[in-house]
């Protein structure tokens, strides 16, 4: 626990395999704000705009024969 608050997190393990993550106070707190913070892909699917049909137009152009 102390290394945990006094330098940096650590991981716990159970029978070999993480489980848990120790940190201090100071670093959780930190990390709290970003938590609440929405994700890209959570405001792009909130837009009123998600819900368009789109079709991205396509052009074909000319392919011109090269010789290998």
């Amino acid at each position: 626990m102390r290394l945990a608050r006094d330098s940096e997190p650590q991981r716990i393990t159970v029978r070999g395999k993480d489980a848990v993550v120790m940190l201090s106070a100071q670093t959780f707190a930190k990390l709290l704000p970003l938590l609440a913070e929405p994700n890209l892909h959570h405001l792009l699917s909130q837009s009123p705009l998600s819900r368009l049909d789109f079709e991205p137009s396509r052009m074909e152009s000319p392919v011109r024969e090269i010789e290998l």
